[in-house]
């Protein structure tokens, strides 16, 4: 028997919370560059860019989460639209960094058109 699996409608684990801040992107290998987060969930993020980064690439954020200084947040790109921006989802996350993503996303609104509400599904 396949387990049942919290999530929204949409398909994602999370919501969705509006954000604007300011983080520096450093691709694995690459040139670090400041982009806009404009959305965060516990399990990842939207970045604007014009030139997003391949699917797959593997990321470091470097962002102010809230009154402890900036954190360093490994990343990968799961999601790209070209010339508007990437989905990231985060990974290798400790329980510390999930207590403070927790706090913030209290704090902030829903990003427009995300569902709020889960849904059972079959699957993983």
């Amino acid at each position: 028997m396949t387990p049942l699996r919290r999530k929204l409608p949409c398909g994602r684990r999370a919501p969705r919370r509006r954000i604007d801040l300011r983080c520096l992107v450093t691709p694995r290998g690459g040139r670090a560059r400041r982009l806009r987060l404009t959305d965060i969930s516990p399990y990842g993020c939207w970045l604007e860019s014009r030139r997003a980064l391949e699917e797959g690439t593997r990321v470091s954020l470097l962002v102010e989460l809230g009154s402890g200084g900036p954190r360093e947040l490994e990343a990968e790109v799961m999601r790209l639209s070209r010339g508007q921006g990437m989905g990231l989802e985060l990974v290798d996350v400790d329980d510390g960094l999930r207590a403070e993503l927790a706090q913030l996303l209290a704090r902030l609104p829903m990003a427009p058109g995300a569902p709020g509400q889960f849904a059972f599904q079959d699957g993983p």
